[in-house]
């Protein structure tokens, strides 16, 4: 089974359990999936604009900040959505600014996507809508001067179906990552510290993305720091009588584990996901029958 057919199944059962929802217009239809490509560029690591430090990357300032920047990716003009506000010196301003709301329009319809925005500082959550046209076609080639073998591939693989890309791209700030925009989804993520949905709209050729900024509460644990993954599930299935048996298949699975991002239950199947190294999914239903979902 390919990564992008997984990919699919596990959507499909986010959304049967009310986790997250994901529909993808084309699934039954004649497009084709994007398979793990190598795109080839001639730029060292150091010199990459996202794994290297190169000074001439709009986002060598703003690395490690708990922010979202947009990227066109055709021209590499960038903003950053400064709903964290920091001073000259790199530092966390905490304070209520006086105009906690701010919106504008980025891009340029005749060099690719528009985007209008609205921030609101104080409150902590940003608006997007994104609008394509014509001019929002990618072209890979001009993306090949910034950056190297492995930012590229990784990027491009992102995307889900073999045809045209759009130019916009998400960037995570503090976990230097570049996640382009794609038609045909409704997708709700987590990027760091952020919530992030997105919703499509095929007739007036416009996304949605709405950000929250929501990080952890609470700094204590309330649990075992010394509890296994294993153990975890174990215990859980005990508790709310899921009738788990380990065979080997299973207990290979869950040793590929790291850890638990999420445990969802519909009271008749329980599933114990991780997205942090690869993506698994383990499903236990009550009566011990179990389907499994990887890819890395």
């Amino acid at each position: 089974m390919s990564r992008k057919t997984i990919h699919i199944l596990a959507c499909a059962c986010a959304l049967t359990l009310i986790l997250t929802s994901c529909t993808m217009p084309g699934v039954g239809t004649q497009r084709l999936y994007l398979e793990e490509r190598v795109y080839e560029t001639g730029v060292l690591p150091d010199d990459c604009y996202l794994c290297g430090m190169n000074p001439d990357s709009p986002f060598t300032p703003y690395w490690g900040q708990a922010n979202l920047g947009l990227l066109n990716m055709n021209t590499m003009d960038c903003r950053v959505l400064e709903l964290n506000r920091y001073d000259a010196d790199g530092t966390l301003i905490q304070t209520a600014s006086r105009y906690g709301l701010s919106q504008g329009i980025w891009g340029d319809s005749e060099d690719g996507s528009l985007i209008g925005y609205m921030l609101s500082v104080n409150k902590g959550y940003l608006d997007l809508s994104v609008s394509i046209n014509d001019a929002s076609i990618l072209n890979i080639e001009n993306m090949k001067p910034y950056f190297c073998t492995n930012c590229l591939s990784g990027i491009i693989n992102e995307y889900i179906y073999d045809e045209d890309h759009w130019d916009t791209a998400i960037v995570d700030l503090a976990a230097r990552q570049i996640k382009p925009l794609q038609d045909g989804y409704t997708l709700a993520e987590h990027i760091s510290d952020y919530r992030v949905s997105y919703h499509y709209n095929e007739a007036s050729k416009k996304m949605s993305v709405t950000a929250f900024y929501c990080p952890d509460r609470y700094t204590e644990p309330g649990y075992d720091l010394n509890e296994t993954v294993m153990e975890q599930i174990v215990n859980y299935c005990t508790e709310y009588g899921y009738n788990l048996t380990l065979n080997n298949e299973i207990t290979g699975f869950i040793g590929r584990f790291t850890r638990i991002n999420t445990i969802s239950s519909t009271g008749e199947s329980v599933c114990f996901e991780e997205w942090t190294n690869g993506y698994r999914k383990l499903y236990i239903n009550k009566d011990g029958t179990y389907s499994i979902f990887e890819y890395t």
